[in-house]
Formats: structure tokens, C-alpha cells, sequence
């Protein structure tokens, strides 16, 4: 089992992973299958190397089957499923290192169940966290995603009451977050296709989003959004 996709995958955690994915797959809000568990933890005995006799399918299946004689569709099948939990394992982990992300998507949750005090007072602190921020990769997704949040919100507890939302949508702020994003995700895009298609020798016309660029690089500049 040394070429496997689940080993293959194993290959690239850290110490500290190979616990946390063992008490992941052992959580039964996760998994409940005692085989998957059985499965996994007696490869997460061979780390970091794996490369160990204990690899070979037929002490594999022994390991979770006891006596059984070897089934082969029915190993892999359980390494299918094991390695679905590995992938679930990895988003949940890329996740609970985006702060923000995890904080605008329980933003939204409350939003759509109406809490609305724990709502605004999260919000704040989301605000507040933003304003503190240094820029940084994600930045402004990130300050989108707040901002949508609000609105939504807004639209929500102010439905049919204009005069609040006009006070809510004519603070300069939430337009230049939104610009910020969708110009940075465009410059982010025709920065990579630019060298694309240097690196391929191909000619790709980029004139209209140019001429984008041109026509709001003076007036952006002033709002620190810098474009060279």
C-alpha cells in the first residue's frame, strides 16, 4: 500500500498533523466507522517514513479484519473512504487558519437565524479586527465578505425602511471596499495571464482591461489602492 493516494497523502503531514488527523478520524462527530479508524491508525503507526512491512495489504486487512481472508475490493474500498476523510481533514485544516473566512461564514449563520445581538456584536469585533489588520493575501476577499455580511443584514432587519438604508449604503467605505476587491482579484488575474503568456511566447490582447486600469489608476491611488 506504499503507492497509495492515502499514503501518498500522509507523506506531507507534520507530527502534530498525524495526531490531530488521528483524533479526527476517531471523533465520531467525523467518522463511525470502526473500520476506517482501525484502517488509519494502524498506518499512522509507519510515520513519517512508511516504509515498513506492516504496509503490505495482507497485514493491512489483518489489522481491521483479524482472520479474514484478504479482500482486496473490500480494502480498497475502505481506502477510499479513509482517504475522502484525509481531504475532509485538510480543508477543515486550511480553514481553521482563515480567522476571517471562519468568521464571516458564522456571520452569515446568524444572520439567516435571526440572532441578530450576537450578530451585531460580532460584527464589530470582525470590523474592529479588519481595521487592525496589516494587508495581506486575502485581504480584501476578506473585507468583501464583511461587508456583504453587513449589507445583508442591513437589508434584512431595515426591509421597506429607506431612510435607514440609504444611511447605510452611502458610507464611502463599503464602495471602496468593493472596488478594492474586484480590482484586486482583476489585477491578480491579468498578472498571472501577462506572465503566462510571456512564458508560452502567446499574444493575448489585454486592451480593455488596460484601458480599465488606466482610467482609475489616478483616482484609486489616492484610496491606497496602487496600481503600477
Amino acid at each position: 500500500m506504499q503507492k497509495s493516494k492515502i499514503i501518498q497523502v500522509l507523506q506531507t503531514f507534520s507530527a502534530k498533523e498525524i495526531r490531530l488527523f488521528s483524533e479526527f478520524v476517531s471523533s465520531p462527530f467525523h467518522n463511525k466507522n470502526k473500520n476506517i479508524i482501525a484502517f488509519t491508525l494502524h498506518l499512522a503507526k509507519f510515520y513519517p517514513k512508511f516504509k515498513n512491512v506492516g504496509l503490505e495489504k495482507q497485514i493491512v486487512y489483518k489489522s481491521v479484519f483479524k482472520n479474514e481472508k484478504l479482500n482486496e475490493q473490500r480494502l480498497r474500498d475502505l481506502s477510499s473512504m479513509a482517504l475522502a476523510l484525509t481531504e475532509e481533514f485538510l480543508a477543515l485544516q486550511n480553514f481553521s487558519n482563515r480567522k476571517m473566512l471562519k468568521t464571516n461564514f458564522l456571520l452569515d449563520e446568524l444572520n439567516k437565524r435571526q440572532i441578530d445581538t450576537l450578530f451585531e456584536m460580532r460584527m464589530k469585533l470582525a470590523k474592529k479586527e479588519l481595521d487592525l489588520t496589516e494587508f495581506r493575501e486575502n485581504f480584501y476577499h476578506e473585507e468583501y465578505l464583511t461587508l456583504n455580511n453587513e449589507l445583508n443584514f442591513k437589508n434584512r432587519i431595515h426591509f421597506g425602511d429607506d431612510k435607514a438604508l440609504e444611511k447605510f449604503f452611502s458610507g464611502r467605505d463599503k464602495i471602496k471596499a468593493l472596488t478594492s476587491y474586484y480590482l484586486f482579484e482583476a489585477l491578480v488575474s491579468y498578472t498571472f495571464w501577462v506572465s503566462a503568456g510571456q512564458k508560452f511566447n502567446q499574444k493575448t490582447s489585454f486592451a480593455d482591461i488596460e484601458n480599465v486600469f488606466h482610467q482609475l489608476k489616478e483616482k484609486l491611488v489616492g484610496e491606497n489602492i496602487i496600481i503600477e
